[in-house]
């Protein structure tokens, strides 16, 4: 656990400058940071460019519609929950992520089965 709280100490200052439960009051709508923390940890493992990255972060706050600030009354309410709420959370982070790096995949299988000219065999 500590790995993924030393995560959290190192995510909110990368995050200020770009831009309850699981929601925090005063955000412009009910964030689901769960799903956002999720996404973030994906643009963030992509081998591109830093300018790449930050334009898919900007695009990405963009659209759940929250800033540096609501982050930061995001985070600061993270820490202030019990260890066993903040495991909670990371798990349903882990969870997520998986399940969104299954999708990717299952994307790129499809795209390629796709791209295959009829003519090549595909493998069972």
């Amino acid at each position: 656990m500590a790995r993924y709280i030393a995560f959290w100490i190192w995510l909110f200052p990368l995050l200020a400058g770009a831009a309850a439960q699981d929601t925090v009051v005063g955000a412009p709508a009910e964030v689901p940071w769960d799903t956002l923390m999720a996404e973030i940890q994906v643009i963030e493992s992509l081998e591109e460019a830093d300018s790449l990255k930050d334009g898919q972060m900007k695009a990405l706050f963009a659209r759940y519609q929250v800033g540096s600030e609501d982050y930061r009354r995001f985070y600061e309410q993270f820490l202030q929950r019990t260890p066993d709420a903040q495991q909670q959370f990371i798990q349903n982070v882990k969870s997520i992520l998986q399940a969104l790096t299954q999708a990717n995949r299952e994307a790129a299988v499809k795209e390629l089965k796709l791209d295959r000219p009829a003519s090549l065999p595909r493998k069972p």
